[in-house]
């Protein structure tokens, strides 16, 4: 009533969660007045000469604000919406990292930052906000559009400054304030990596083993995400069955993660099966995976374990590797490649520190996610631990074995040295003993 004549702005999820109240406001849109209703005698029998109140006039426009799969769930599926909510527009949760969009954005901080009166916020404090922004995004070229979440980082920081009896709320004063956050909400991440550092999780971070890689995993826990690498095994041997997914067949894996793995079968048919049969067995597995696996941003690691099995050729322990591959052997992105990088820097640090040999290889198109903390920051920019790209299997299995992976001649032969001239031989071995031990 208050809003008849004007504007009534409506939370998308109190309307969704009460029905009745839905099908009231459309009748009163509808009829373009407002009926008094006594909900709790809905359904009952009239009463004989009871007053009934006469409709009002209702001219107003209604916006309902929400998150979006209010509007999926509840709202879409209704055919009389599009009748009376004729415009909608979806507000995206970042923004451009524009010249101008950046000081649109270093005003809001101003802003809020003048909220606590008696500090100001100096640009080195705006600068990490800024990063951390970017950061929030996942993307270089991105910034944040939570302002509410910089808030919180703000208020936090002021906590810490005033404890130190500083008269502005500084970059320091703002790293405290992540580094507390992280402690606070990490108790299931130390957990984690605290299995890696006792020998508990079987993670390798120097050497080279033939047929098993690092692949790296995200997990989230609330509104806490983190990495933590784990081992992918291949194991092969004469057979017909081809890529053999252990989670697949043992239910543990979900239909993305299926499907990586025949899109990986379809990559080794396409490079290796023009002449002969793909003849071989190789069972693929998660080591110490209990709780399911979805997904395929492991797949590229999968391969790599797989061609390293079959050409009998080391995988160096020292790298961990996150992508897809797509049937031709180009790395696909995948997500959360920041939380899996920070997460293999941690294991390494904490199984005997950096050698300064020891990274993680993203695909290419990756890079610009790659908003990283300023400590691992600092050791890559300073050499101790590095970040690889690649673009494709080829460069994976190269950077894995330091062997040249090998390009196919005229005939479809590979150099017998390379690996996949190694993997070739393999194959050509299990075919010609499996056609004499199906003739005898």
């Amino acid at each position: 009533h208050r809003a008849n004549g004007g504007v009534l702005v409506l939370r998308a999820e109190a309307v969704a969660g009460d029905p009745e109240l839905w099908a009231f406001l459309k009748g009163a849109l509808r009829d373009g007045e407002i009926r008094i209703e006594e909900r709790h005698r809905a359904g009952g029998p009239p009463i004989a000469g009871a007053l009934r109140p006469r409709p009002v006039p209702l001219n107003v426009k209604v916006v309902l604000i929400g998150h979006p799969r209010w509007y999926y769930v509840f709202f879409a599926v209704d055919p009389d919406f599009i009748t009376h909510f004729k415009v909608r527009a979806e507000i995206d949760a970042d923004v451009l990292a524009t010249p101008a969009e950046i000081t649109t954005y270093v005003g809001l901080i101003r802003r809020i930052a003048g909220r606590h009166r008696e500090l100001t916020i100096d640009d080195g404090a705006i600068q990490s906000l800024l990063g951390i922004a970017s950061r929030w995004a996942d993307d270089r070229g991105r910034l944040s559009a939570r302002f509410e979440l910089i808030e919180d980082l703000i208020a936090e920081a002021a906590v810490h400054a005033r404890r130190n009896g500083a008269a502005h709320v500084d970059a320091a004063a703002i790293a405290e304030a992540v580094t507390q956050r992280r402690r606070r909400n990490s108790r299931i991440e130390d957990r984690v990596h605290e299995s890696i550092t006792t020998g508990q999780v079987l993670i390798d971070v120097a050497g080279a083993v033939v047929g098993q890689i690092n692949a790296l995993t995200v997990r989230e826990v609330g509104d806490h995400s983190f990495g933590a690498p784990s081992r992918i095994t291949a194991r092969a041997s004469m057979g017909r069955r081809g890529v053999i997914n252990v989670e697949r067949d043992v239910a543990l894996g979900g239909p993305i993660q299926q499907k990586g793995a025949m899109v990986i079968q379809g990559w080794l048919m396409g490079r290796f099966a023009r002449r002969v049969p793909l003849s071989f067995n190789c069972s693929v597995t998660f080591e110490q995976s209990y709780g399911g696996v979805e997904g395929d941003s492991a797949s590229l690691a999968e391969l790599v374990a797989i061609l390293s099995d079959l050409a009998d050729v080391g995988l160096r322990q020292d790298l961990a590797i996150t992508g897809s591959v797509n049937q031709r052997g180009q790395a696909q992105p995948i997500g959360g490649a920041r939380h899996k990088i920070e997460g293999f820097h941690r294991a390494c640090l904490d199984r005997g520190g950096l050698t300064g040999t020891q990274g993680v290889v993203v695909p290419r198109a990756n890079e610009r996610n790659l908003v990283l903390r300023d400590e691992m920051a600092a050791d890559v920019a300073a050499g101790r631990f590095h970040i690889w790209s690649v673009e494709t299997i080829d460069d994976a299995v190269a950077l894995f074995t330091g062997l040249e992976p090998g390009a196919a001649d005229a005939a479809g032969d590979y150099p017998p040295n390379s690996v996949y001239g190694r993997v070739m031989a393999a194959l050509q071995f299990f075919d010609q003993h499996l056609m004499l031990a199906h003739e005898v």
